[in-house]
């Protein structure tokens, strides 16, 4: 009787090569890129879709303007970009700070009627009331010491029925 003689082979029997095995990683990783961009580029889509229906306008989405602008054209959008310019820069005020330093001095009985701030050229004008002429001047001179302000001028007074109604021009001096 013949024994077949016993064979021990430890290699793989599928002969995959470590190039094709980088390969098909890399293609793998290809493909994931490939997919999460359509994802990307299909979210970016809906989002200006949904932006232009709330807004109520047209998306454009790929508009090339390269065409060269008049001279007219160009200072009159250069116009509107310093228009934009001035009011973001008067939001931009510490508007908080204004109104903490424009508070009434303890013991004054002088109330606020409007308040008009030109951010502009930090200018402030008050209309306050005041019971008398001593606690509007008082409340003059606390603007005049406060570090806030400075050209604190009382502009106009007149005696109402409730008191002293006057008003006080200033220039808001910003701080850093």
């Amino acid at each position: 009787m013949g024994l077949k003689p016993l064979n021990l082979d430890f290699e793989p029997t599928s002969r995959v090569s470590r190039r094709t095995k980088l390969l098909l990683l890399l293609l793998c990783l290809v493909t994931l890129l490939v997919v999460l961009s359509w994802f990307d580029a299909r979210q970016t889509l809906a989002l200006r879709r949904a932006r232009a229906d709330r807004n109520g306008a047209i998306p454009e989405i790929a508009v090339d303007d390269t065409r060269r602008r008049t001279p007219e054209e160009t200072r009159r959008l250069q116009e509107e970009v310093s228009a934009v310019n001035r009011q973001i820069r008067q939001l931009n005020q510490a508007w908080d700070r204004l109104f903490k330093d424009l508070r009434v001095h303890p013991g004054a009985a002088v109330d606020f009627l409007t308040l008009e701030v030109n951010a502009r050229t930090n200018s402030v004008q008050l209309v306050l009331l005041a019971k008398d002429i001593e606690t509007m001047a008082d409340y003059a001179a606390y603007l005049s010491d406060a570090k806030s302000f400075k050209d604190v001028v009382i502009s106009r007074h007149e005696r109402d029925s409730r008191g002293i109604r006057f008003t006080v021009d200033a220039k808001w001096i910003e701080k850093p």
